[in-house]
């Protein structure tokens, strides 16, 4: 009984906030263009800074800072992978390809086959995402602070190249369980382009070091370490009772968001509930979610990933509390 009074109330919710989410789903293609652009233009200049100071300290920092904004790369594939970039379909996904994607080895186009899945059976059996990493001890959370050390410690010691190779074979669209399966070559033929005229750049300017100080590091180093911990944010360490909490939103501090939610990503329930607004709108449909009695009693928020605050996401990881949470604001 209390569980269909817990369906009724979330559907209620969606009743309410839809005519709001239509108008919030309305794309801004100045704001999607400027955050593609501005991240390539923050990445260039840190390069550029770099190069000129010549210092270990300043190349460290920097390489921090590329990951950082390759991350950022990936979540506006993820809003191609929506369709919330561009307005015109074509215009969407050969943007979304060409400047968030084939850079960081991705196939948008076979990401969105499983993401939308993903949307569909969140957190069950039909699930890839969540089959290929619930069985596994490293993603059963709570755990004492000792395992967690135990499992992730490793990512200190090199881990993550093989977490971005898994990553990389599942998404690339390049693997041979790829090309067999769709059996048309002629799809990778634009991505093949991408990579073979990135090479022959580099060749001209004789600047491969660039290409590996710079870009490989970054996205074997530190990129996966942002990229477990947003993706364990998101799911993992939460009651899986109902849609509301299933998924979690971090309100976490600017500091974060920079580093490691880019783009609104860290109010993923909100992504979840209405996954056709942009991430620029996100905000705007937070607050106005926070203003419904269902969604204020049922959903679960964290108020950061790991600095001092009433709820960081690190309790749900460490303690059997995650039933607990900080009320939506």
């Amino acid at each position: 009984m209390e569980k269909n009074k817990t369906t009724m109330a979330i559907r209620g919710l969606y009743s309410e906030l839809e005519r709001e989410a239509q108008t919030l789903s309305q794309l801004n293609v100045a704001k999607s263009f400027g955050a593609i652009s501005l991240t390539w233009l923050l990445i260039v200049f840190s390069i550029y800074f770099s190069t000129e100071v010549n210092s270990y300290v300043v190349y460290f920092v920097t390489v921090f800072f590329i990951s950082t904004r390759q991350h950022a790369l990936l979540i506006l594939a993820h809003e191609g992978t929506h369709r919330r970039l561009f307005k015109s379909k074509k215009v969407n996904d050969w943007a979304t390809e060409f400047f968030t994607a084939y850079p960081l080895l991705v196939q948008m186009r076979t990401y969105r086959k499983m993401h939308l899945q993903h949307h569909q059976f969140t957190n069950t059996e039909k699930d890839d995402s969540w089959i290929h990493r619930a069985p596994h001890k490293e993603w059963q959370f709570p755990m004492s602070p000792s395992d967690l050390w135990k499992h992730y410690k490793k990512f200190l010691f090199g881990h993550g190249i093989k977490d971005m190779l898994v990553f990389w074979r599942h998404f690339s669209g390049l693997s041979r369980k790829h090309l067999t399966k769709t059996n048309n070559y002629l799809k990778v033929l634009p991505q093949a382009l991408f990579y073979l005229l990135t090479i022959l750049v580099f060749y001209y300017y004789d600047s491969f070091d660039v290409l590996f100080l710079y870009w490989i590091l970054p996205a074997i180093t530190f990129l996966p370490i942002l990229m477990r911990i947003r993706d364990i944010g998101e799911h993992f360490g939460l009651p899986h009772e109902h849609e509301l909490n299933t998924t979690r939103n971090i309100t976490c501090s600017i500091t974060e968001k920079m580093i490691f939610a880019p783009f609104s990503v860290s109010l993923h329930l909100d992504h979840h509930l209405f996954p056709s607004v942009p991430f620029y709108n996100l905000p705007k449909l937070h607050k106005r979610l926070a203003k419904n009695e269902t969604y204020k009693k049922l959903a679960h928020h964290n108020t950061s990933y790991f600095s001092f605050g009433d709820y960081p996401l690190l309790k749900d990881l460490i303690k059997s509390q995650c039933k607990n949470h900080v009320k939506a604001r």
